[in-house]
């Protein structure tokens, strides 16, 4: 009888009253966990980027707003970011120790082949068409349990990303009329600076020798940032010569990778830029990174992931990318003006972005340099 009363209903009606339910639940989301249960937020298996501009802000504007319940908050993630869930939660789950990188990275690489025109299965490991996570595998069920018995946790619930994402409509309530609404950012999203210090990677830095003021840097290719070409490598190498005349650079450029970019490592046997071996450890990648980053005078590299997170660790940025973006990236151009604005509006920080063809054009973007 339901169904045939839907069947009837107008189709504006149900478009309208769709989308009056999904602005209601991104704007005013329910409230999720319990006072007296653990909460655990996650697994996040997606790639850095959407965790650094979605995920997390989403996390933090839910925790201002009063919005989780929970006795006990634990983030799941991997690669160390500890520091990026700080303010949020009180403890963090490393699922590279539960996972290997191979089984962690095989969304990336369908995804990868897919852009290529390769035929792969339907699903991934974890359940999903791609990288987003749509629902919760039993796989990522099974890695909370394991960590749950192993800490003696016996009553939690899960916040999964895929909550985020059916509440949200894939953020597409932030697009109207082709133009980006900041105002609908700042009632979904919180961009807070990551002021806390992770000791452990702290000390892992410490132990290195690095020159005390220096500028971090992060090049790696793929296919709808910036291409793997004799060119673009050309000008790369071309930019950290003239960087490294004025400054010493600190290149994060790992030479193993869990996700489908390719990393490159620039400026070989240049003896102003200093390799640092303890990144290709995946299970403390990210938090070495962060680590460097932190303390760098700014950061220079593709466009990509990791591109949020210079403005939220109060540093400035230099993205790059092939020309190619414009027109494989639809919206590039909305993306461009939300790091601006972050970067910008919200800390004060100096951000550009362009074509590594123009890198002989760049005025002086660091101190000193």
């Amino acid at each position: 009888m339901i169904t045939k009363i839907k069947s009837v209903i107008p189709k504006p009606i149900k478009t309208f009253k769709r989308e009056i339910v999904w602005h209601y639940n991104n704007i005013r989301p329910p409230i999720y966990g319990n006072e007296e249960k653990d909460l655990f937020l996650g697994p996040w298996l997606g790639d850095v980027g959407k965790e650094l501009y979605h995920w997390i802000p989403y996390l933090r504007r839910l925790k201002a707003d009063g919005r989780l319940r929970y006795k006990n908050i634990y983030a799941v993630s991997r690669g160390g970011v500890e520091n990026w869930y700080s303010g949020i939660a009180d403890g963090y789950v490393e699922i590279l120790d539960y996972f290997d990188s191979e089984f962690y990275s095989e969304p990336f690489f369908r995804s990868h082949k897919r852009h290529l025109g390769k035929k792969v299965p339907k699903k991934t490991n974890f359940g999903n068409d791609g990288q987003n996570q749509w629902r919760i595998s039993p796989i990522e069920k099974k890695l909370i349990e394991n960590y749950a018995n192993q800490n003696n946790i016996k009553n939690y619930e899960i916040f999964h990303p895929s909550n985020m994402w059916h509440n949200t409509r894939r953020f597409q309530v932030h697009w109207k009329n082709q133009a980006l609404c900041l105002q609908e950012i700042s009632k979904t999203s919180l961009f807070e600076k990551f002021e806390m210090v992770t000791q452990k990677y702290s000390n892992i830095v410490d132990r290195l020798d690095l020159p005390d003021d220096y500028i971090a840097a992060k090049f790696y290719f793929h296919p709808t940032n910036l291409l793997e070409t004799d060119e673009n490598k050309k000008y790369i190498n071309q930019y950290i010569e003239k960087l490294s005349n004025k400054k010493k650079i600190v290149d994060l450029s790992a030479p193993i990778s869990v996700d489908e970019v390719k990393p490159y490592l620039a400026g070989e046997g240049n003896p102003n830029v200093f390799r640092v071996p303890s990144i290709s450890c995946e299970n403390i990648n990210l938090g070495v990174q962060t680590e460097l980053i932190r303390r760098s005078k700014g950061f220079v590299g593709t466009l990509g992931g990791l591109s949020l997170l210079p403005a939220l660790l109060g540093k400035p940025h230099l993205a790059f990318f092939s020309g190619q973006i414009q027109d494989i990236h639809p919206n590039y151009c909305y993306e461009m003006m939300l790091f601006s604005y972050v970067y910008e509006e919200l800390h004060g920080l100096p951000f550009k972005s362009t074509d590594i063809r123009r890198v002989n054009l760049l005025g002086n973007l660091f101190p000193d340099s």
